[in-house]
């Protein structure tokens, strides 16, 4: 069909540029092919026709809608093929239909060549209102490419694509402005291809300068390395204008790198007597031989056999030049497109790709919380991360928080409160062992006047020490930690406690209110009252210290997930986890509630023997402070006490008795129960609660929270967005591309 040659260029090479276009890489790399381009009726289609041996049909209408790629390659059997590559930008749909299509025809002569053409408009969506109504309306031209393939044993290797021609003004109910944009962007990309050969078809029957498409190639080539002129239908040249033709191919005008050359194609009547390719061979040949001025024109610039020979050279030289680009270009963008997959993490489109997914990410979750409780840091995310370091802040906050109970814990402050020195009290004489039962002995006339000096100087004393063994802070927070937005609901806000206050009458006060017929007894239930009352800060304290370690908890688990999941992926696991983790920080506020009713509410029990042992040095140090008034002094500097002495230390009344007893009880008892407290607080509420025990919100995010989730719970957590499927989708395309365009290059 196609005029013999040895061969535009070396096979192999062409070969494999032309493999490179079929597996789609030419839609990402740039690679060196011919291009035929020029303005409507330049007489294109005949170059082509010229070129390739394939008569495509001509009409009064627009005949070129979409680009045609033509290829020839050898092979033992002989086939013509036909294909549409889609426009990359189309729709998935469109890409897909027009992919399933192609037909294998007998061969390319003009009546199958037609009939093609009519199908490939239809399944290209491209309208034809001047011919047949029963195109579907659209685009009167496509960004679709035609594939046609021819293949055989007599073949030589060569490929030549062919673009619409451009056009200035629209035709009536056939094209419209869009068009002719459509149709100038089309034409320029396949210009700017820098590895292109362009082929640029002028008639010499119109002035050359109104030909755009000159002006387009030098825009875009404009030292015209890249463009070889084709002069058509000199046969319809002016009278007079042959001169002009003549300077252009002499390189006197407009002048090419590569140069012009001439070609006498068929005429409308050629084509009405439906002459061969041969004839038409013959025809050209004659007319450059015997037309004058043409016969006067250098042989190496006119006809098809010499334009063949031309192009081998042109076409041989740019491959040659632009073949080791194009096969790093490959390389390089198979890299980035496999760097780019990565990043996108696994597939996770399928229901088992979404388990296997969010699986992975819990078990590295859980190992990293595994790490953190125990306090090994020794994984480089666990030094680098400071919200990772779950025991130590835990620690901090629990040291803190026994500090905070300890120090400000208590309502009133008993350090030194009040027994009433040995002697009267409230004005009540009290007797000695001595006593007279006719008269009070001399210490029972002991003045009001002294009573009250005492009584004040004790008042003035147990101030000074009061105020020494304050807290240098004023007031303490609860609350450390903030609240982070989704707990706001169920954490309590912060309360500010005030330094413990001096309130010397405090225990007296309440013994009297509860005081029944007892002598020297204590009322029941007043231990209970009292102590509920003194630890009543303990309330809002252990339930900040609780807030915080689960604030704390909190934002481990979800920068833990963030270490290891997409942004879309920890929104949605967010969303999934926050019931489950809620339930489970009111299980530790619960649970601490429950521990402070137990303390406060039920009556003061223990069996830890340091409570007894406590109210006997006190009774003691009380005991040694009274006798140590009454001793006197060796010349050795040894204190001693006759045994007489020892009737005239006096307890005061019975009330004063009881309620020193009472404060003993009191102080003993608070301090077993204040350690109590913290250490139960912090082992059950926080370690059992939070941190270890089952219910942990530790725990929650686990393989096993994976697979119980539903399909549809999965697809919403794990799956791929549509543009990250989309991405994917494209991506992969490309990679598979590329790897089939270093498969062929090797």
């Amino acid at each position: 069909m196609r005029t013999a040659t040895s061969g535009l260029v070396d096979s192999k090479l062409l070969d494999k540029i032309d493999k490179l276009f079929v597996c789609g890489v030419g839609a990402e790399v740039e690679l060196p092919q011919l291009v035929v381009v020029g303005n409507q009726s330049s007489g294109k289609s005949s170059v082509l026709e010229a070129l390739t041996g394939i008569p495509f049909p001509r009409d009064d209408g627009l005949c070129t809608r979409f680009a045609t790629r033509i290829t020839f390659r050898r092979a033992l059997e002989t086939r013509y093929q036909a294909k549409i590559v889609p426009d990359k930008l189309s729709s998935k749909e469109h890409q897909d239909k027009c992919q399933q299509w192609g037909q294998e025809l007998e061969s390319f002569d003009l009546f199958q060549i037609a009939d093609l053409m009519k199908k490939v408009r239809t399944v290209m969506g491209v309208s034809d209102k001047t011919s047949d109504s029963t195109y579907p309306a659209g685009s009167a031209f496509s960004n679709d490419v035609l594939s046609l393939e021819i293949t055989g044993p007599g073949e030589e290797h060569f490929s030549i694509v062919d673009v619409p021609g451009t056009f200035k003004v629209e035709a009536e109910g056939v094209t419209t402005k869009e068009d002719i944009k459509l149709v100038d962007d089309m034409v320029k990309r396949y210009m700017t291809n820098s590895r292109s050969i362009m082929l640029t078809v002028v008639n010499c029957n119109d002035d050359i300068s109104s030909h755009d498409i000159i002006q387009k190639a030098r825009d875009i080539d404009p030292h015209g390395e890249r463009t070889l002129g084709i002069l058509t239908k000199p046969d319809l040249a002016d009278e007079g204008a042959e001169q002009k033709i003549i300077d252009i191919l002499d390189g006197k005008q407009h002048r090419l790198f590569h140069g012009w050359h001439i070609l006498r194609n068929r005429g409308q009547k050629d084509l009405r007597d439906a002459t061969s390719l041969s004839d038409r061979h013959a025809t050209e040949r004659k007319f450059f031989t015997d037309k004058d001025p043409w016969n006067k024109l250098d042989k190496s610039l006119v006809g098809i056999d010499a334009l063949n020979h031309r192009l081998h050279a042109v076409l041989a030289t740019q491959l040659n030049k632009e073949f080791p680009n194009v096969k790093k270009e490959i390389k390089d963008k198979l890299a980035k497109a496999q760097k780019e997959w990565v990043t996108l993490g696994v597939r996770r489109q399928t229901q088992a790709e979404q388990n296997q997914f969010l699986v992975g990410i819990a078990e590295k979750y859980r190992s990293l919380a595994d790490s953190a409780v125990r306090g090994d840091y020794s994984r480089q995310l666990l030094k680098e991360n400071e919200t990772l370091k779950l025991a130590r802040a835990i620690r901090q906050r629990s040291d803190r928080f026994a500090r905070d109970v300890e120090i400000f814990g208590h309502q009133f402050d008993m350090r030194s409160q009040a027994s009433k020195s040995p002697g009267k009290a409230n004005g009540t004489k009290v007797s000695s062992s001595t006593e007279n039962e006719d008269g009070p002995d001399e210490e029972s006339q002991s003045s009001d006047d002294d009573d009250e000096e005492s009584e004040e100087e004790n008042i003035k004393s147990e101030e000074a020490e009061f105020k020494a063994h304050l807290p240098a802070a004023k007031t303490i927070g609860c609350r450390m930690e903030q609240t982070p937005d989704d707990l706001l609901i169920i954490l309590p806000d912060d309360v500010t406690l005030e330094r413990p206050s001096f309130k010397r009458k405090w225990l007296k006060e309440m013994y009297f209110r509860s005081q029944g017929t007892e002598l020297i007894a204590i009322p029941p239930g007043l231990l209970g009252s009292l102590m509920a009352e003194q630890a009543k800060r303990w309330t809002s304290l252990a339930q900040g210290y609780t807030a915080d370690i689960i604030c704390l908890i909190h934002k481990f688990i979800f920068e833990a997930i963030s270490q290891h999941a997409t942004k879309e992926v920890y929104t949605e696991l967010h969303s999934a986890l926050m019931e489950d983790l809620e339930d489970s920080y009111k299980l530790a506020l619960n649970h601490t509630s429950f521990i402070l009713k137990c303390e406060l509410q039920l009556e003061p029990v223990t069996h830890n023997h340091y409570f007894n042992d406590e109210i006997q040095k006190k009774r003691q140090r009380r005991q040694m402070k009274a006798l140590e008034t009454k001793s006197s002094q060796s010349s050795e500097g040894r204190k001693f006490l006759f045994l007489d002495q020892l009737g005239t230390v006096k307890d005061g009344s019975n009330n004063d008795y009881t309620v020193r007893e009472l404060k003993d009880i009191l102080q003993a008892y608070y301090k077993v129960a204040r350690k109590r407290f913290v250490d139960v607080v912090r082992q059950q509420s926080v370690d059992w609660f939070l941190v270890r025990g089952d219910e942990s919100p530790l725990r929650k995010f686990s393989p096993n929270f994976v697979l119980n989730l539903s399909p549809a719970e999965l697809e919403s957590i794990a799956g791929e967005p549509s543009y990250i499927k989309a991405y994917r989708a494209e991506l992969e395309d490309l990679i598979k591309r590329m790897e089939e365009g270093m498969r062929i290059l090797r």
